[in-house]
Order: structure tokens, then C-alpha cells, then sequence
């Protein structure tokens, strides 16, 4: 009976010890991170189009998120990712020199693949400072509704677009211990994303005439339109590891 009771005891101080967490030594994990940010998004999505100028309401802080996989080999570390990128919608007015010219409603969202490369400047069993850099190919999708339109066409419409381009940049990010594998982990930094055309994705009578889908959208002065959503941002997520 003793000698059981010692066999227990000294079976569940092993499992014990053998669930003690030690971040170092983590390899593999998944994570989920939350993103809000300032860009240079703005007016951008319909700046430009008209004669019109001055708009009554703008893109202010994009949010998003970010899920994937990682790998860690102790100074070097690796993601592979999809990141989401949905701004609040935006609607008001839009006016020339004082004039109401229409009315906007406009819906933005980007889906990004990425890989991120992380090199451990400090690595402890409860926590660690990290630099990273990424890189990922950014999709964008966007509807916009306008209506009480006073200029060409002169009517109320929808345009529905979308468009393509790489995505660049990095930060830093603190990672701790939180709870049992599970650790949280926040990160600043800087990205360039910026869409240099845009083409409809369906046919529309807009500013510019009558087009088809697969048309480059292009401004009031025949420059392709360009969306930007370069700027920094700040992350909180968690990350769960699994050996």
C-alpha cells in the first residue's frame, strides 16, 4: 500500500514537472492576433474621382486581425499567416466649392497571405523580446454606393472593385507566459501597403461612362486610382503552443 502510494506521488511530481513551461524551449504554435492602426487610407477610396474635393467623413483607424502558424528555433522564428484587414464603413457627402455634388457609402476589405520572419533578441522561460519582418501579397475588395449624384452620370449607382499588391514591413513585439501553453504577446510597427490601380469587378455606369468589368478605374484627370493603407499599427494577440 505505501509503495503505491510513494508510485503515485512520485508519477504526478514527474507529470508535474513535465508541464512546467518553458517559452525558450516552445517550437511549434499557432496565433491570433488584433490589429488596429492609423494609415494613410483617408479619403483615398474616393478622392480624386470627381471635381469634388472636400468630403465630409473619412477613413480614420483600420482594424484587422491576423491568424497562422508559427515556428521557433530559439533565435529565429517563422509565421505563415492570413491577415485581415476590415476598416469601419464610411459615408457622407462630398462637395465642390461648397457644392453637394453626391452622397457616398463606402466598404473596404483586404485579405492578406504572409510569411514573417522573428529573430529573438531575448529569450527567457517566461517571456522574450523579438524584432520581425514580413511580407504578403494583399487582395483588396471595395463597394461603394453613391446616390443623389448632381454630376455624370447623374445618377445613383454602385461601383463594386477590387485590386492587388504586395505588402512589406515589420516591427517589434514582447511575448510573455500568460497561462498554461498559452501565451500573450504585443507588437508595434509599420506597414507599406499601397494599391497603384484599381479595376471594376462588375459593369457600371460611374464617372467614368458606361465600363466593364476588368476596366481600370481611373481619376478625373486619367491617372489610374490608387488606394493607400501604408502606415503604423499596434497588435495584441495570443499564441498557443503545442510542443
Amino acid at each position: 500500500m505505501k509503495r503505491g502510494i510513494l508510485f503515485f506521488i512520485l508519477f504526478f511530481s514527474s507529470l508535474a514537472q513535465a508541464r512546467v513551461f518553458d517559452l525558450a524551449q516552445q517550437k511549434f504554435g499557432s496565433y491570433l492576433i488584433f490589429t488596429g492602426s492609423q494609415s494613410n487610407l483617408k479619403e483615398t477610396p474616393f478622392a480624386g474621382l470627381t471635381v469634388a474635393d472636400d468630403f465630409s467623413d473619412t477613413y480614420k483607424s483600420p482594424v484587422g486581425g491576423e491568424f497562422g502558424l508559427l515556428y521557433e528555433d530559439h533565435k529565429v522564428g517563422f509565421r505563415f499567416g492570413f491577415e485581415v484587414i476590415k476598416p469601419p464603413p464610411t459615408e457622407g457627402y462630398a462637395k465642390n466649392n461648397g457644392t453637394t455634388k453626391y452622397y457616398y457609402k463606402d466598404n473596404i476589405s483586404v485579405l492578406v497571405p504572409k510569411i514573417a520572419m522573428e529573430i529573438n533578441f531575448i529569450s527567457k522561460p517566461t517571456y522574450r523580446f523579438l524584432g520581425y519582418g514580413f511580407f504578403g501579397q494583399g487582395n483588396l475588395v471595395e463597394s461603394t454606393d453613391y446616390s443623389a449624384v448632381a454630376i455624370a452620370p447623374n445618377a445613383s449607382h454602385t461601383v463594386d472593385a477590387k485590386g492587388a499588391a504586395n505588402m512589406s514591413g515589420g516591427g517589434l513585439a514582447f511575448e510573455f507566459s500568460a497561462f498554461d501553453t498559452t501565451t500573450l504577446i504585443f507588437e508595434v510597427g509599420y506597414r507599406q501597403l499601397k494599391f497603384p490601380t484599381m479595376i471594376y469587378s462588375k459593369d457600371v455606369t460611374s464617372f467614368n461612362g458606361a465600363v466593364t468589368s476588368g476596366t481600370t478605374i481611373k481619376n478625373a484627370d486619367g491617372s489610374d486610382h490608387q488606394i493607400d493603407m501604408t502606415g503604423a499599427y499596434a497588435t495584441l494577440g495570443f499564441r498557443i503552443f503545442l510542443f
